[in-house]
């Protein structure tokens, strides 16, 4: 998948019952990624090792909590509106991202 400057994937979830359970994946070429330089490092709360040996950034952002790996040359981020950070964690993250293959 070369695929262009634009593509990418975004699955967006938010519960019917709870608006601000609102979580989201987004998919695009390792070509086209979106540089995580611009993201201050006090922002970077911690580095992990998914199960495929391949590093995780999990990011701290004012409205989200993000966890973005690289893998099978696609870049995935994984966001949780920060509401639900104390319910949604980057334990529960990490478990998502070890389910891509």
């Amino acid at each position: 998948m070369g695929g262009e400057v634009n593509d990418s994937l975004e699955v967006v979830f938010i519960n019917d019952k709870t608006p601000i359970n609102h979580y989201s994946i987004d998919v695009r070429p390792i070509k086209h990624k979106i540089p995580i330089r611009g993201v201050r490092d006090k922002d970077i709360k911690k580095s992990l090792i998914l199960k495929n040996g391949v590093e995780a950034l999990f990011i701290n952002n004012p409205s989200s909590d993000v966890l973005v790996f690289e893998s099978n040359n696609l870049q995935y981020k994984l966001s949780v509106d920060k509401r639900v950070s104390n319910k949604i964690t980057s334990d529960i993250l990490v478990k998502v991202a070890n389910r891509i293959e």
